[in-house]
């Protein structure tokens, strides 16, 4: 529920540009992408490394995708929310118009070619992040 000081009349404004906003196409494109195995591949690929055999990967990209189809109309509702509760209708309207361009529906497509692009870059650096917090918590918890 939102809650939004102003009016009911502005409230329903906000309200009604964020929910327009989430539902664009290109927002919705990247809601499939963020939601699917376009970015889960990559971003298990980065966590996992070598790890995970392949069909165990696909598996996982798989149940994953499935999982996360069964939230998406929480993660839209919460982008809705979102959006009124820091944006105000302009900035909501110039999102829309943005998105709404060729220029904008352009970056929106390019997004998960640009994250696939700088995961690959970092997943050495992930892999090791992620061995160094094991490390650490494996310290605090171990008992002295």
């Amino acid at each position: 529920m939102l809650s939004l000081v102003g009016s009911s009349a502005a409230q329903d404004e906000l309200r009604n540009a964020a929910e327009r906003y989430v539902k664009l196409d290109a927002v919705q494109d990247l809601l499939d992408f963020m939601l699917g195995p376009g970015f889960l591949e990559p971003l298990m690929g980065a966590l996992a490394g070598d790890k995970l055999k392949p069909d165990l990967k696909s598996q996982m990209v798989a149940i994953g995708t499935e999982e996360l189809a069964k939230i998406r109309p929480s993660v839209e509702a919460a982008m809705a929310e979102a959006a009124a509760e820091i944006f105000s209708v302009k900035e909501i309207e110039a999102l829309i118009a943005f998105y709404s361009s060729e220029h904008g529906a352009s970056v929106i497509r390019k997004m998960q070619p640009f994250n696939n692009a700088y995961l690959v870059r970092i997943t050495p650096d992930l892999q090791r992040l992620q061995a160094v917090m094991e490390a650490r918590v494996r310290e605090i918890a171990s008992p002295r």
